[in-house]
């Protein structure tokens, strides 16, 4: 729910974030001049846990999406969401330990082995600020970039059961094992941003590293016969994120500045 909200509220931010270039009525070229705007960015990150993730978990990938603005001093501002997703979950075995047989298997209502998978899944929100620094590049918007975020983080283990035989592990009762975890979050982000000219690439690269502490979310958990610890969690992510970035700056003689 709240992350359909933040969603929702994201989406609302890029729209209008889109109709504002129409209504302005500066003309401004990246060629020649530090331009002010907004820009819609499309994202993939991949990371690797630290913290007390790793215990739970191991590399992850996130796609996001999100709207920056930058102005006429090479500072950004914006919001984005991303939707974290993996596959390795590291803790399976030990979730399941009173679900499995002797042999190591977990028997579904039709007396049959049940086909049980475990994914790692999250999201998180944030708003961030940044600088750009105008070292290199092909005009005064690019060059190497700073970049500050705050929001919110939630993962948890998705339990999955093909054709949903096993009853211990169904419906309601997955909650009883998927470790909803969330908590503030914090991120940093260091790389390079590139604005391209007229119908070049606008892209980012950068190295990003992001802090969660988080509670667990469930009143209780069926393998610890009870609730997870409240102690705060200290969740890490770091990795690369590369980002394709959509400028909407309007140029003088040919309309808007889209990439």
């Amino acid at each position: 729910m709240i992350m359909m909200k933040i969603l929702h509220l994201i989406i609302l931010f890029i729209i209008a974030c889109c109709v504002m270039p129409v209504l302005s009525h500066s003309q401004v070229s990246p060629r020649d001049s530090i331009v002010s705007g907004f820009i819609i960015d499309v994202h993939y990150g991949f990371h690797l846990p630290g913290g007390d993730l790793k215990e739970r978990f191991g590399a992850s990938s996130a796609i996001g999406v999100g709207v920056l603005h930058k102005n006429k001093h090479n500072i950004l501002y914006g919001l984005d969401f991303n939707y974290i997703f993996g596959s390795d979950v590291k803790i399976e075995d030990s979730i399941f330990s009173n679900l499995y047989t002797q042999d190591g298997f977990m028997i579904d209502g039709d007396g049959l082995y049940a086909e049980v998978f475990t994914y790692e899944r999250g999201w998180f929100g944030q708003g961030k600020i940044g600088k750009v620094f105008p070292v290199f590049g092909p005009n005064d918007n690019c060059g190497p970039f700073i970049m500050l975020g705050a929001g919110y983080m939630m993962h948890k283990i998705r339990i999955y059961n093909q054709d949903m035989t096993a009853p211990q592990i169904k419906d309601e009762y997955k909650k009883g094992y998927d470790r909803l975890t969330g908590g503030i979050c914090l991120s940093q982000q260091i790389g390079y941003l590139n604005i391209g000219n007229k119908k070049s690439y606008s892209f980012t690269a950068s190295f990003e590293f992001i802090q969660a502490f988080s509670k667990p979310m469930r009143d209780y958990q069926f393998d610890l016969m009870g609730p997870e610890s409240q102690e705060t969690r200290m969740d890490l992510l770091y990795g690369i994120r590369l980002s394709w970035m959509i400028p909407l700056f309007r140029q003088p003689s040919d309309g808007y500045f889209v990439n």
